[in-house]
Formats: C-alpha cells, sequence, structure tokens
C-alpha cells in the first residue's frame, strides 16, 4: 500500500481514543515499568528459574550461529515492564557467563533507550511510531556496522 509516494507499513489508531485502554490492557498483562534502575547481572549465575527456558532457548540459538561461523547481534528491546528488566538482566548474566570473550557476540541493551509512555515515541505503550524507530534504527547502526568491519 502505498500514500502517493511513501510506502505506509503501518498506520495506528486514533490515539486518543485507543491509548489509554491500550495501556490499561498492557499493565494487566505484563506489568508496569518502575523507573529504578536495577544494579548490574550478577555475572556468576546463570539464568533463574523462571528464566531458564527463555534463557536455554537463546543459548541454542546464539550457539548454533557462533559454530557456523555468523555473528550475532541480540539486542534487548525497550522495556516494558519490571518483569522484562529482570528477564533481560538474566539474559544478560548468562551470555556473559557462557560466551565469555567470544568476539562475535555483542549484547546491546536498549532497553532504557526508549520511554513507552512518550506518545511521540510510542503510540499505545508497546508498538513505536516513526520516531521511535528512527531512535532505534539509530541507536543499532554503530553497532552493526562494528560488527560487519569485522
Amino acid at each position: 500500500m502505498t500514500n502517493g509516494d511513501k510506502p505506509i507499513v503501518f498506520d495506528p489508531p486514533n490515539q486518543q481514543e485507543s491509548s489509554k485502554q491500550t495501556y490499561t490492557s498492557l499493565e494487566k498483562e505484563v506489568g508496569r515499568l518502575t523507573d529504578s534502575r536495577p544494579s548490574a547481572p550478577n555475572q556468576s549465575e546463570t539464568c533463574p528459574v523462571e528464566w531458564q527456558f527463555y534463557c536455554q532457548e537463546i543459548y541454542e540459538v546464539v550457539d548454533r550461529e557462533l559454530s557456523s561461523g555468523k555473528r550475532v547481534l541480540i539486542v534487548t528491546e525497550p522495556y516494558i515492564s519490571d518483569q522484562h528488566v529482570q528477564q533481560q538482566r538474566a539474559l544478560e548474566g548468562m551470555l556473559n557467563k557462557r560466551f565469555a570473550g567470544q568476539a562475535n557476540l555483542r549484547y546491546l541493551n536498549l532497553g532504557r533507550s526508549i520511554d513507552l509512555r512518550d506518545h511521540a515515541l510510542c503510540w499505545d505503550g508497546m508498538h513505536l511510531t516513526e520516531e521511535g524507530n528512527r531512535r532505534i534504527a539509530e541507536s543499532l547502526a554503530q553497532p552493526i556496522l562494528e560488527m560487519l568491519r569485522r
């Protein structure tokens, strides 16, 4: 679908009507993100029980790709809840422990790069606006270029 010369990838619904309802639904589903910043993950631990399946799935994919000589970039999406922060801390700890010194692996945490409550960056508490996506792309550009130069 196009709009004149500009392709339309996604046209969000009326923000005034849907955003409050969507925020409320998301908060019920995944919890709330507080402004507190937890300490760095404990590097000596692997994933806690509640994140073991997630960490194991990521581990298997990363291990397979690195074993085949590929470069891997793992990127944390903007945080949506405190639970999401905990999950990504567990993932980062596992990656640091199991893949220490692996030159072809990079973990990039963009969890706090976008405030999902900012309607200029995120129209419903989860999905980014054009500006939100532009900021994520800008944050990804340099790390990707660095990986490609290796």
